[in-house]
């Protein structure tokens, strides 16, 4: 957090369920040991697993204020600034090379007409855009876990026909990101960030290095000329088409 916050970053993520709550119980603490002003960064969290209980979860009024109060103990702090709701949600934008029709085809009046921006999760697409699922399946990365139903069904899509297209435009992608000097995964989230509607990108990391790698992200935009773009489409294939719409006139 801290390298993080010294690089600019000042909103964080958090969630009741992530790692039985001991993630708001670290980031309170981290907070509380470096010792920021509670009004430089913005925390948010989300509510739903809260426990195994049948009133212990949900979204129910009940839940929903004893669920906050219950993080805002672990976070230690007396507000948080955003709290989501911890449900799927189609509306919710996942935005990456794979994924481009919301953000650039669907959302655009929203963005044209009322000025709106958007905080896009999974810009690395679950970590397939990093390359390191290109060969085999990475023995450290989530898609390794067993005995969890949701990463099983994420490899198995991995593995899937489908899933080994993807690799193949992965495998495609190494070469540009070589030739500008850039890691797979810094391309990624420079191609998101270059994406004038983009506000946020929430990414994850478990390690300082990681951190410090997508930071440089920022700095590469730059090197995103349309020609690199445009490279980029093309190996892509997947790049929506606005259509006329009497809406917009």
């Amino acid at each position: 957090m801290q390298i993080a916050f010294d690089n600019g970053i000042n909103y964080f993520d958090t969630a009741e369920v992530y790692s039985g709550g001991k993630s708001e119980i670290d980031m309170g603490f981290a907070i509380k040991r470096l010792g920021w002003s509670r009004s430089g960064f913005v925390i948010s969290t989300k509510i739903f697993w809260g426990g195994k209980g049948p009133n212990d979860r949900g979204l129910s009024r009940k839940h929903i204020v004893e669920g906050l109060s219950a993080s805002l103990q672990r976070l230690g702090l007396d507000y948080v600034d955003i709290v989501y709701a911890h449900r799927s949600d189609p509306d919710t934008v996942q935005y990456n090379l794979f994924h481009r029709e919301r953000v650039e085809k669907e959302y655009v009046p929203l963005f044209n007409n009322y000025k709106m921006g958007a905080a896009v999760w999974s810009p690395l697409a679950g970590g397939v855009l990093t390359g390191k699922h290109n060969d085999h399946i990475d023995k450290d990365s989530r898609f390794a876990l067993e005995d969890n139903t949701q990463m099983e069904m994420l490899r198995d899509g991995l593995l899937s026909p489908e899933g080994q297209l993807k690799i193949e435009k992965v495998k495609r992608l190494m070469p540009v990101a070589e030739r500008i000097r850039v890691t797979p995964a810094q391309l990624a989230l420079a191609w998101c960030m270059k994406q004038p509607n983009v506000d946020t990108v929430i990414t994850g990391v478990s390690k300082p290095e990681q951190m410090i790698e997508n930071l440089k992200a920022v700095n590469l935009i730059s090197k995103l000329t349309p020609e690199i773009l445009k490279e980029i489409d093309d190996i892509m294939d997947n790049r929506p088409q606005l259509q006329f719409s009497f809406r917009d006139c």
